[in-house]
């Protein structure tokens, strides 16, 4: 529900989600402040698990699989089962937005002693992670917990205008991220707000839609979480300036460290040589592309990286410059 509040600045005024308490700005020539959302990872599942979007952590039986639309992950009833399922690649976060995790998602039940149940984001590689935000089952408690190097904080007394309803029926859960405040929501509901008073509540803000289902002290009961479509977007574009570099040398240069947005390369004066750019902080991992530096060119990528942007000249380079933010 929204509400009109009139600002102290003539002639602007702004509309109030009661629920959020963000406002929407109207300024005094009639023009609205609109924030677009912008997907950056994540989806529907489809058929079949599309194991370049997704990836999985299995123990002792665990499984995910895909069927009617749906992820279903799954302890099984080995003792010990545990299957975590996480994007390959981070959202990134800009400093001047807000990202939202958006997911429906069902449980087999209502708590089992000695099950861990998650859901949300985290920075999760080769599903293990440091940081994290989470919706949890944790036996039969509901709670909410951010992970900050390795350590959780759980909160299971909510400062929110809403509960935690914990049931076997369909929710929509959504997390939103900002560097000094993350909300929690369930059927758009406000539950909890962590707010960084002092410290942040994460380290790592460039995140992975993450779910797990872990069994301890030797059970074998089946814990599952059944999900629908995931994902994490963006409220807004990126609109950043781009930053530049220009070499004419056979180098090595780390350009970013991080998460970013590779805009263009431009080549001109070509020479006989090779420019390999990486999804990484060093000249090894992932490659984004290998170019020819003799083809006098501008390449529009316009493609997000999320670990960092590094690239190598080799043999000969022309003149060569790089756009990022």
């Amino acid at each position: 529900m929204a509400v009109i509040i009139e600002n102290k600045i003539p002639t602007i005024a702004s509309i109030a989600d009661n629920v959020t308490g963000r406002l929407g700005i109207v300024d005094r020539f009639g023009g609205m402040f609109i924030s677009e959302l912008t997907h950056l990872v994540g989806g529907e599942f489809g058929s079949a698990l599309d194991t370049r979007k997704w990836l999985t952590l299995l123990a002792n039986g665990g499984t995910v699989t895909v069927t009617g639309g749906e992820a279903i992950v799954a302890t099984n009833t080995t003792a010990n089962g545990a299957a975590t399922l996480f994007t390959n690649r981070a959202g990134r976060f800009l400093s001047s937005n807000v990202n939202r995790f958006l997911g429906g998602i069902r449980l087999n039940n209502t708590g089992v002693t000695n099950n861990r149940r998650r859901w949300g984001v985290s920075d999760a590689i080769a599903g293990v992670y440091a940081n994290g935000l989470f919706f949890e089952l944790n036996g039969i408690t509901p709670a909410i917990v951010s992970t900050k190097a390795s350590v959780d904080t759980v909160v299971t007394s909510f400062n929110g205008s809403s509960p935690f309803v914990s049931d076997t029926n369909q929710h929509t859960y959504e997390i939103h991220i900002s560097g000094g405040k993350q909300q929690f929501f369930q059927d758009s509901l406000l539950i909890h707000t962590i707010t960084a008073a002092t410290s942040s509540s994460i380290a790592v803000f460039a995140l992975k839609p993450t779910f797990e289902t872990i069994n301890s002290g030797g059970i074998t009961s089946n814990n599952t979480l059944i999900l629908r479509g995931q994902a994490l977007s963006r409220f807004g574009q990126a609109n950043s300036r781009p930053d530049f570099y220009r070499t004419t040398a056979n180098e090595t240069v780390v350009l970013k460290i991080g998460a970013g947005t590779l805009r263009k390369i431009l080549i001109s004066n070509g020479a006989a040589g090779s420019t390999t750019i990486y999804n990484n902080t060093a000249a090894s991992g992932e490659i984004i592309s290998v170019l020819d530096n003799a083809v006098e060119t501008n390449y529009d990528f316009d493609l997000d990286f999320d670990i960092g942007l590094t690239f190598v000249t080799a043999t000969g380079t022309g003149d060569i410059t790089f756009l990022w933010d």
